[in-house]
């Protein structure tokens, strides 16, 4: 078994480090975030991208493991959602926070893997608990 791969707290968010313990300095945001024209066009096109893509929103419970999670692991429109987070963590550590979403479809997988609690909208809190019963039904049958 390997060992943990060592980690940095930057911004709120836990980071792989390199060997030497810093952390990696180019990440998807920083790629586009460049004074030069192409990058300035470059970043421009992103942001109308994400514009056309995320129609709508929902309201989450992110867990402190959810919070832990690297950012690559997350769309960069997620990650600012975090970081622009304006209420601190409840007394369970838990952070509540809205973030842009395409489709509940769209979704579903991405907070499935982010472990999140949706609180709005009702559709998609319906959603996940669907597909959180069918696989709980599935895993209870005999193999």
């Amino acid at each position: 078994m390997f060992p943990p791969s060592p980690r940095a707290r930057v911004g709120g968010i836990s980071w792989p480090a390199t060997p030497n313990g810093s952390v990696p300095t180019e990440s998807r945001e920083s790629r586009t975030s460049t004074s030069s024209t192409s990058g300035s066009t470059w970043r421009t096109y992103l942001e109308c991208c994400d514009a056309r893509r995320h129609r709508g929103e929902t309201t989450l419970r992110l867990s402190p493991n959810a919070l832990d999670r690297p950012p690559h692991l997350m769309e960069p429109a997620v990650v600012h959602a975090v970081r622009r987070a304006s209420t601190p963590p409840d007394p369970d550590g838990w952070t509540r926070v809205t973030i842009p979403i395409g489709s509940v479809e769209r979704a579903l997988p991405e907070l499935l893997k982010l472990g999140a609690e949706v609180l709005a909208p009702v559709e998609l809190r319906e959603r996940i608990t669907q597909t959180l019963d069918t696989l709980i039904d599935l895993h209870r049958r005999p193999t």
